[in-house]
């Protein structure tokens, strides 16, 4: 008989019975609402969910320094030839426009138009009703379930499911599990101070990677 962990986690009895099978399949259904919304608000402004995700980073990692293609690529987990693809769609819609990199005359970066903002800041609205959902929420609960995220998001890094994380987890000043306090267990080198598990961060600004010293 086939073990438990070379099955299916979607496999019934492995949904009812197995822990981790029960998580893969809630953070399924999660994704899929995410998913869905995404997808409902691009549709609605006749873009892709990718195009959408491409806006809506420009808009608020990409405004002083834009973005290159590559850097879209890495981000999202995408070929480059399928962002590219994509790229040109946004700047034949006049959403994007290509201007020349400062640190590389050579190369250029994406920028968005006074349109794509505009549009781009339509779109990022596509998670309110979620965001309004988990207001209700217990905040020690939350707090919980955001440190337990993280964890994955460096599990999925360090497997080599994403490639770009500038989460607290991933970074080179983090230290785990340095203080008894079980509602601030962690340590940032950086901020030198103790970190609760409500403010640890998603998208770190001053995110430094593991190893780089």
């Amino acid at each position: 008989m086939t073990g438990k962990r070379d099955s299916s986690p979607f496999q019934p009895e492995l949904v009812v019975t197995d822990l981790d099978a029960k998580i893969v399949a809630a953070l399924e259904r999660v994704s899929h609402v995410m998913h869905r919304a995404l997808w409902d608000s691009a549709w609605s402004h006749g873009v892709s969910s990718s195009q959408a995700q491409f806006l809506i980073y420009l808009l608020f990692y990409g405004q002083e320094e834009g973005a290159r293609v590559s850097d879209l690529s890495r981000r999202f987990g995408l070929r480059h030839s399928t962002v590219s693809d994509a790229v040109r769609i946004l700047e034949t819609k006049g959403f994007l426009e290509r201007t020349t990199d400062p640190q590389d005359r050579r190369a250029t970066v994406l920028r968005l138009t006074p349109a794509g903002k505009n549009k781009a800041e339509a779109l990022s609205r596509w998670a309110d009703q979620i965001r309004q959902l988990l207001a209700s929420m217990d905040i020690e609960k939350k707090s919980v379930f955001l440190a337990t995220l993280l964890d994955l998001i460096a599990r999925f890094q360090e497997s080599g499911f994403i490639s770009v994380s500038r989460a607290c987890t991933t970074c080179h000043f983090f230290v785990p599990n340095r203080y008894r306090n079980p509602r601030a267990p962690h340590h940032c080198n950086l901020l030198n101070r103790p970190l609760a598990l409500k403010d640890l961060q998603v998208e770190c600004p001053d995110h430094r990677e593991r190893g780089s010293g």
